[in-house]
C-alpha cells in the first residue's frame, strides 16, 4: 500500500530568532511565476494555473512543434495560398508563394520577429492548420501541459485557446533542455540567408528585455532569452530567462496591462528577476549519494531495512533573511514528502529507483529527488 509520509526537515532552527522575509514585488500581471531555469524550484507564483489567452506566446508551442516534426535543416516550399490566411495588418516576414526556405529560418521569423506568415506557412505545408494544431496539442500533452488548448499556430484571439503560466514553464524548460531549440529564443539578432525569392532578411528580437534596437527603457542587462506578447485584446505577457552569477532564472508574467506609457509585463519581469537575484542565496539540499531514507524491506534473507540514497544533487535558493550565513544552514522549515511503496520488495539491485522525495519551500516546489537503493 502506498504511503505518503509528510515529514518536516529542519536544517537549523535559531532559538529566539524571528526571521523577516523580504516581500515579493507587487505585480500588475494576472499570473506570475519566478523559477529556477536549471532546476525544478518555483521561487514565487501568483495564480500560476489560471487559464489565459496565450496570444504571441502560442508561437513558442508552434516553434516546438515545427522543430519536433522537421528538425532544423528541412527546406519547405511556401504554399501559394498563404495570403488567404494572413492579412496585411498582421506581423509578417513577407514570405512569397513558392519560396523555398528552411524551417529554422521560419522558426526564427515566428519567434524573434513574431511573424504570423511563418507560423501559417509551416502549418499549411504540414497538411493544413487543423492537422498542425492537432500536433501542437499532442506535444503539449506529452510535456504535461494539462491546462492548455491551442486552436491556431499564431496566437490570434480565439476564446477556445488558452494556457497557463505553469504550462508555459514546462514548455520553456523543454526549450532550455535542447541547445538547438534554445538558440531560437536566446538570439538578439539574426540574418536569415537569401532564398530563391527573397534577399537576406535581418530580424531583431521583440523581447524588449533583450533588444537594444527598440524600447530601450525595458532592456535588462541580465536577460538572455525569451518571447514577449503585446495585445490590446489579450493583455501584455512575457516569458524570459536571465542569468547572474550562479543563478539562472525564468520569469513568466501573463495578462498584464499597458498604462501611462508603461508595459507592465516588462517591469513585472525585471522586478521579479531583481527579487530572485538580490534577495536569495543558492543552497544545496542534498548531494548525490547522500543517505536520505531507510525503508522497510521484504525479502527472503531476513533483512528488514533498505538504505536509500539521493540519485543526484539538488540545489535551490532561499531568502537571505532566512539563512544563517555563518553556518550556511536554513533558519526556516523545508517540507519534505517521501513517497514510497512499503515494504519494498526484493529482489533489487544497487541504483534501482524505489521512491522519491518532494521538497517544498514556502508552499512552492523546491525540487524532487529519486531515492535509489544503496545495496
Amino acid at each position: 500500500m502506498k504511503k505518503l509520509f509528510a515529514l518536516v526537515c529542519v536544517f537549523c532552527i535559531l532559538a529566539g530568532v524571528i526571521s523577516v522575509s523580504a516581500a515579493a514585488p507587487d505585480t500588475k500581471s494576472t499570473s506570475v511565476i519566478l523559477a529556477n531555469l536549471n532546476g525544478q524550484q518555483i521561487i514565487y507564483s501568483k495564480n500560476p494555473d489560471e487559464q489565459l489567452p496565450p496570444a504571441e506566446l502560442a508561437k513558442l508551442m508552434s516553434a516546438y512543434t515545427a522543430y519536433k516534426i522537421y528538425g532544423n535543416d528541412a527546406i519547405i516550399t511556401v504554399p501559394g495560398n498563404l495570403s488567404e490566411y494572413v492579412n496585411y495588418m498582421e506581423t509578417r516576414m513577407d514570405l512569397k508563394g513558392g519560396e523555398e526556405i528552411s524551417v529554422s529560418s521560419l522558426v526564427y521569423g515566428m519567434i524573434m520577429g513574431q511573424a504570423n506568415d511563418a507560423a501559417i506557412a509551416i502549418a499549411l505545408y504540414y497538411g493544413g492548420i487543423e492537422d498542425f494544431v492537432g500536433r501542437m496539442n499532442e506535444y503539449a500533452k506529452e510535456l504535461g501541459m494539462k491546462n492548455s488548448c491551442f486552436t491556431n499556430p499564431t496566437g490570434n484571439h480565439d476564446s477556445l485557446q488558452y494556457t497557463t503560466a505553469s504550462d508555459m514553464l514546462k514548455l520553456y524548460r523543454a526549450f532550455y533542455a535542447d541547445k538547438k531549440l534554445y538558440d531560437f529564443i536566446d538570439t538578439k539578432t539574426v540574418v536569415l540567408p537569401a532564398t530563391n525569392k527573397s534577399a537576406e532578411r535581418t530580424i531583431w528580437t521583440k523581447n524588449h528585455l533583450m533588444s537594444r534596437f527598440i524600447y530601450l527603457d525595458y532592456v535588462y542587462e541580465y536577460a538572455n532569452a525569451g518571447l514577449s506578447s503585446s495585445s490590446s485584446r489579450n493583455g501584455y505577457s512575457i516569458i524570459s530567462s536571465a542569468s547572474k552569477g550562479t543563478k539562472e532564472l525564468v520569469c513568466i508574467a501573463m495578462d498584464s496591462v499597458y498604462e501611462n506609457g508603461v508595459n507592465y509585463s516588462m517591469t513585472d519581469a525585471t522586478e521579479m528577476f531583481d527579487y530572485g537575484f538580490d534577495d536569495f542565496t543558492t543552497v544545496t539540499v542534498a548531494k548525490q549519494g547522500d543517505l536520505l531514507y531507510e525503508a522497510r524491506l521484504k525479502n527472503q534473507k531476513g533483512k528488514d531495512t533498505l538504505l536509500l540514497n539521493a540519485e543526484k544533487t539538488l540545489k535551490g535558493v532561499v531568502l537571505d533573511t532566512e539563512l544563517d550565513k555563518e553556518e550556511g544552514k536554513f533558519a526556516n522549515l523545508i517540507e519534505k514528502e517521501v513517497v514510497i511503496d512499503e515494504p519494498v520488495k526484493a529482489p533489487l539491485k544497487k541504483g534501482d529507483v524505489v521512491g522519491k522525495i518532494v521538497y517544498k519551500y514556502k508552499g512552492n516546489l523546491f525540487g524532487e529527488l529519486n531515492l535509489v537503493a544503496e545495496q
